[in-house]
């Protein structure tokens, strides 16, 4: 026998054998972090790394929570019991909120036993300027002391260094699609988005809806209290929706007191009733302009891409339906579904 592939009767490799290893585990681990570091977003990120955890460690679990300000999203491959790791990572980051769990789905395989997470898990944090991660591994490899924390060592480290370049590019990209008073997207990403969607739409024929609403009477509400407090309107106002809809839905200003919400996967009939519960947001609460209690009221229009060949063309019919909703009467939503209902037009 070849003495570098030898194993010892104590059942612990020799030396040669271990220098083999290493060696070809470094390399390994050299080629994902490319892949890594030239990642496009979060998914491909862990998409990568769960390739590379598997390759030098066969895992039965792998798992990466990263928090970012006050949001955390943890990514999980195979999949698991969402109450199991939302109760390991709410203790090890302390944290009290909902979290976001997405699968990575690189094996296919079923559910992990809950017992392997408890029983058997490696857990290894890095922190970077604008983060905080943790990594979660149930090898399905005996982990071998020093040869070992020294290819996670630099696993890590270069994780850290991809993570942190993301999210600064992340950033940049965020700080020229972002509205600067409602920290909604703006109008060049509305445009972006929706040919993303599109093309998500005609790809795997899952449709998507848009919603468009606006504040009714804005002019006279800055005529009324003064453009100040229009713009807290707005700001209050945009915050109230993003609270309302879902991670994945995205809210865009499209200009002055004109907002626009993609809804992926999501059918008209769901997109109304939503739209619904966004104008009664709206029109509930009151706003508190100059000490006084003012009642603010939208009206939305609703479309699908089922009945739109293009992006432009659903902008196009949500914002004929809004239009009706105004010379309906205001404080309404109107979708090509709920208006052929008698007495449907206003909830």
């Amino acid at each position: 026998m070849n003495r570098r592939y030898a194993k010892s009767n104590s059942g612990f490799f020799l030396p040669g054998f271990l220098s083999f290893s290493k060696s070809r585990d470094l390399k390994r681990l050299n080629r994902y972090l490319i892949d890594i570091h030239q990642a496009v977003d979060f998914e491909d990120i862990t998409q990568q790394l769960s390739s590379c955890i598997n390759d030098i460690f066969d895992h039965q679990f792998f798992g990466l929570a990263i928090q970012i300000k006050d949001k955390i999203m943890v990514w999980v491959e195979p999949s698991v019991f969402k109450g199991t790791i939302e109760e390991l990572v709410k203790e090890d980051f302390s944290f009290n909120k909902e979290i976001e769990i997405h699968p990575v789905n690189n094996s296919g395989a079923g559910f992990v036993n809950e017992s392997s997470i408890r029983n058997s898990l490696f857990a290894k944090e890095f922190n970077g300027k604008n983060f905080k991660a943790r990594l979660y591994i149930v090898p399905g490899r005996k982990i071998i002391g020093k040869y070992h924390s020294e290819i996670i060592a630099d696993m890590v480290t270069g994780l850290e260094n991809a993570v942190s370049s993301y999210i600064r590019l992340k950033s940049l990209e965020d700080a020229a699609s972002i509205d600067g008073l409602t920290e909604c997207y703006n109008r060049r990403e509305l445009d972006k988005k929706l040919e993303e969607q599109f093309s998500i739409s005609k790809r795997y024929r899952k449709f998507f809806s848009l919603i468009m609403f606006d504040i009714d009477h804005f002019k006279n509400l800055n005529d009324s209290y003064g453009h100040d407090s229009g713009d807290k309107v707005l700001k209050e106002l945009s915050l109230r929706i993003r609270k309302a809809i879902r991670t994945e839905d995205n809210i865009f200003r499209y200009g002055g007191e004109e907002f626009v919400v993609i809804l992926p996967e999501t059918d008209e009939q769901n997109a109304a009733l939503l739209a619904n519960r966004l104008r009664r947001e709206i029109s509930d609460t009151p706003f508190i302009l100059n000490g006084e209690k003012v009642f603010v009221t939208s009206s939305f229009g609703v479309a699908s891409s089922f009945d739109s060949n293009s992006p432009s063309e659903i902008l196009k019919n949500a914002d004929s339906l809004l239009y009706k909703a105004k010379n309906s009467g205001r404080n309404r939503v109107m979708s090509n579904i709920i208006r052929l209902c008698k007495n449907a037009v206003k909830y």
